[in-house]
């Protein structure tokens, strides 16, 4: 959606590794040659006996995230806290083309249900709250859904805090290396898709 000119300038703002890395998602081409989410780190990560189509262990913590977007990719993720640390991912959900806040609310509504049902519970969903997700995390629909399950809604900011390499996305690559998060690897076509 940017003309080249601004791609070029953004490109020369934040380097060469950190453009191919987080911009480009491409983590072959930096110039360590290494990436922030390499092979050797995510390989171990992936469980062939967990599918997303497994719902969350009873009486378990949930934390879902959701990327709202009217018109582009909205995403939703959840993830299962275990008492170990980890962290399990038990749903991503990716929609295309949305029209109003209504349906991406359906959408969490559906996901809270989906993980609620073997008795866990979704503590916290997260919502990335800039431009117009701001209004989202007020609208009465998302409060009463909030209300029902008993979740809290916590709004997040992303911006440059994105490459903090204690608190963004490069903060994530050690997770990985400490098999902290457990990506499901079964054999069915949504997980290996999403996955």
């Amino acid at each position: 959606k940017w003309p080249l000119e601004k791609l070029e300038r953004q490109k020369k703002k934040v380097g060469a590794e950190a453009w191919d890395r987080n911009y480009m998602q491409n983590p072959g081409v930096s110039s360590r040659g290494r990436g922030t989410f390499d092979k050797e780190s995510v390989e171990p990560c992936k469980n062939s006996d967990i599918s997303l189509q497994h719902y969350p262990s009873p009486n378990s913590i949930v934390y879902v995230g959701v990327d709202p977007a009217l018109g582009g990719k909205n995403c939703i993720l959840a993830v299962e806290a275990t008492p170990d640390y980890r962290l399990i991912v038990r749903r991503i959900i990716e929609d295309v083309d949305f029209k109003t806040n209504s349906q991406i609310i359906d959408r969490l509504a559906h996901t809270v249900d989906y993980c609620s049902q073997e008795g866990a519970q979704v503590t916290d969903v997260v919502i990335e709250a800039m431009a117009f997700q701001k209004g989202l995390i007020h609208d009465e629909n998302l409060l009463e859904l909030r209300d029902y399950w008993g979740f809290n809604i916590r709004d997040h900011l992303t911006g440059w805090n994105k490459y903090d390499p204690d608190i963004g996305v490069p903060s994530m690559a050690e997770s990985f290396r400490k098999r902290e998060i457990v990506l499901p690897y079964a054999e069915d076509n949504y997980t290996r898709f999403e996955i």
